[in-house]
């Protein structure tokens, strides 16, 4: 998980665009790939940031269920505000 994450970082990022071959669609080589410095924390502190992401996401899902839930219940009322039946 950590990994996945970091190469979507600012810092990875940078790296893979300094490397960039070519103009009309860019490539990045196994080799530019290889020599990327990618931050390697301990284990531990690599397990903490895997929870933290874990719970995010969780609540990123009850989040985004809510508000399904919300657009609903509005395009509801929103029927029956123009229905005249309130």
């Amino acid at each position: 998980m950590y990994l996945g994450k970091i190469n979507n970082s600012p810092a990875c990022t940078r790296q893979f665009n300094a490397s960039l071959k070519g103009i009309g669609v860019p490539n990045l080589h196994l080799k530019e790939i290889r020599q990327t410095r990618i931050p390697v924390p301990p284990i531990e502190l690599q397990r903490k940031f895997a929870r933290l992401v874990n719970v995010t996401e969780l609540e990123s899902k009850a989040h985004r269920a809510s508000l399904a839930e919300l657009d609903a219940l509005f395009a509801s009322l929103q029927h029956r505000a123009f229905r005249g039946e309130l």
